[in-house]
């Protein structure tokens, strides 16, 4: 009903829920794309990994909590870059801390690696098509007597 996707994940002792708009789905699609194909073509560079660097920088929703997502922001900073750790590639998110919407906090600072096989695979997720059939999906398992 909202076009929003929520990832959810534990960091250690925090439940992280991560919700993306279409538009910033969009966005991190094609930024995933751009650093496949310099994978591919072996021309990612080797920089300083920061928000300067960064392939995309936005905002998105960030909640979280010790047993659910009490505290959060719906402007969390965030960007995207790539980064070489072992001389391996890994597509970066990285989530900046962010003034809670109650003002009290701020919202931990997340990082989340991609490899890229782990990438494709997530890029297919962010695809609106994809989404749209797993409502299908589900919408006939639950109105299905």
């Amino acid at each position: 009903r909202t076009n929003n996707l929520e990832i959810h994940y534990r960091a250690a002792v925090n439940k992280i829920c991560i919700i993306l708009n279409y538009e910033e789905r969009q966005k991190l699609k094609e930024t995933a794309e751009q650093f496949l194909n310099e994978y591919e073509t072996k021309t990612i560079d080797r920089h300083k990994v920061n928000k300067k660097t960064a392939y995309y920088s936005s905002q998105c929703s960030l909640w979280y909590g010790l047993s659910g997502l009490g505290s959060g922001s719906s402007k969390c900073d965030y960007w995207t870059n790539a980064e070489i750790i072992n001389k391996h590639a890994y597509f970066l998110i990285h989530f900046t801390p962010s003034r809670t919407d109650d003002g009290k906090d701020l919202t931990p600072k997340e990082n989340l690696y991609f490899s890229p096989t782990q990438l494709r695979d997530f890029i297919e997720i962010l695809d609106q098509d994809y989404l749209i059939d797993q409502v299908k999906d589900l919408r006939s398992k639950a109105y299905t007597y």
